[in-house]
């Protein structure tokens, strides 16, 4: 994983409102999405890549978190010229059916979160050892309250093959994923509702059985 990404957790999700207005920009980062060869942010400005430090390799229909310089128009007048840095791959989950009791995970410290696109964007981090081989996967569930209007999103991580000492240490991450949720379909067109977010797990790094943890955020007035 970059170090810069290890950095700069905190301040991630700001920038996409700040560009449209900005010729030039240094350092910004941004989700943004690989559609048909062109590279566009989530308010559908096109970019245009002008210089590559990276390895290129992601795939059509993808979606990947982004450090890059903004240079300026494009010579089209459709969008801007950027120099890109770096990037890490971004996984998309869709929420699924309610978890049962057991399904709540390991600990996980939410770096950063916001709504973009039509998605929740989460930035995601833990601990683990330099070598490890350890496969952290992130499942998110959901439950419609129809009487209240609130949707309730469940973040479930399960980091497969870390040690236990390793993943209780959370509070201090050194690895990161990137993560969007797709939540406009759980939004009626014109709406505006409220969106709580929960971060479960199990945590036995104090107790010798497991103790149920959670942390909460709530989005109020979401509407796309």
């Amino acid at each position: 994983m970059k170090k810069w990404f290890l950095i700069a957790a905190a301040a991630l999700l700001a920038v996409s409102c700040k560009l449209e207005n900005s010729f030039t920009q240094t350092n910004a980062m941004e989700f943004l999405n690989i559609r048909n060869g062109t590279i566009q942010n989530d308010n559908s400005i096109l970019y245009t890549v002008t210089s590559d430090a990276t390895d290129h390799k992601w795939t059509d229909c993808s979606r990947i978190y982004a450090l890059f310089d903004m240079t300026g128009d494009n010579s089209a007048g459709t969008g801007y010229n950027i120099e890109l840095k770096a990037y890490e791959p971004v996984s998309i989950v869709t929420p699924g059916d309610p978890s049962e009791e057991d399904g709540i995970g390991d600990p996980v410290k939410i770096g950063d979160s916001g709504i973009s696109g039509g998605y929740l964007n989460l930035i995601l981090g833990w601990q683990t050892l330099a070598k490890s081989t350890a496969q952290h996967s992130i499942r998110v569930t959901y439950e419609d309250d129809a009487l209240t209007g609130l949707l309730r999103l469940t973040v479930i991580h399960d980091a497969d093959g870390e040690s236990e000492a390793d993943i209780h240490a959370y509070d201090n991450p050194t690895a990161y994923g990137y993560f969007s949720i797709p939540i406009y379909d759980l939004f009626p067109a014109g709406s505006s509702r409220t969106l709580e977010l929960t971060v479960a797990y199990y945590d036995s790094s104090d107790e010798e059985e497991p103790v149920k943890q959670s942390s909460v955020t709530l989005y109020t007035s979401v509407r796309f």
